[in-house]
């Protein structure tokens, strides 16, 4: 019994042994490796859109286990449809005219490992840019205002809500923006807001916004003053004309606010 078993096991090792050289896979890479798979970020690739202004591509790597893998980059490649589109700086695609190409997103180490994507790009026009949220009446205790827009667009019978997607730049002015898509008064004075089509920057709109301090002229314990943190602080932001998603960090600063006022009180 003994010797059939290690004749079994003989028989094997050598069988695998002309497998592996057959296919110059090596013997640990097969027993030890991960398996990954690659899921990209198709929020601007199911409804791409002609635009000087780029996609920032993204992706995930996902092992057997289904968890994110951390520390492994993606490279991003069109592999059909060149002449309509193409990546520059490593993941912002450019897309230069209608039709359909072919976005792939593969492992840096094992080209082998990606996922393809075939867009359908179409041309469009944008106008009217609108801001819609209610910003007056502001002093620097102004709590952060949450933006949001809208833009008209045509050449299309069906206008998905992110064809409509406005951004939003602090031209000039003590403001900034922060979580994404929250105006942040930092001071007084006269401040300049830009709000733009995600897909054409020449349709945009100005809106000039004058912040007061309320409290010049008196005697204010700089002290106790709300000190506001670097929330990821810019001056761009993008957002949908539904201006959801970051309602909860607005809540915490908010509540920091509300208790440093009750302090002082």
């Amino acid at each position: 019994m003994m010797k059939n078993i290690k004749k079994f096991f003989s028989v094997l090792a050598i069988a695998l042994i002309c497998f592996f050289q057959l296919t110059g896979m090596p013997f640990v890479t097969a027993f030890a490796a991960e398996v990954y798979r690659v899921e990209m970020d198709k929020t601007y690739l199911e409804n791409a859109v002609v635009s000087d202004l780029p996609v920032e591509l993204a992706g995930k790597i996902i092992n057997s286990r289904n968890n994110y893998v951390y520390g492994k980059t993606l490279v991003f490649t069109v592999t059909s449809g060149t002449d309509k589109a193409e990546i520059v700086n490593d993941n912002e695609l450019y897309i230069h005219a209608a039709g359909e190409f072919t976005v792939r997103a593969s492992l840096s180490d094992d080209a082998r490992v990606y996922e393809e994507y075939t867009c359908n790009a179409v041309e469009l026009q944008f106008s009217n840019v609108r801001i819609l949220s209610k910003i007056e009446d502001v002093t620097v205790y102004t709590q952060p205002i949450q933006l949001m827009g809208t833009a008209t667009v045509e050449g299309t019978d069906f206008a998905v809500a992110i064809y409509k997607e406005v951004c939003f730049e602090v031209v000039e002015g003590p403001a900034e923006i922060f979580v994404g898509n929250f105006l942040r008064f930092t001071g007084a004075g006269t401040v300049v807001l830009k709000a733009y089509s995600r897909y054409d920057a020449d349709a945009y709109v100005l809106k000039t916004i004058e912040v007061t301090d309320p409290d010049v002229g008196k005697d204010v314990d700089t002290d106790s003053q709300f000190q506001q943190g670097d929330l990821n602080a810019s001056q761009i932001g993008c957002v949908s004309s539904t201006g959801l998603g970051a309602g909860m960090a607005l809540l915490i600063v908010c509540a920091g606010m509300c208790l440093k006022k009750k302090n002082r009180g």
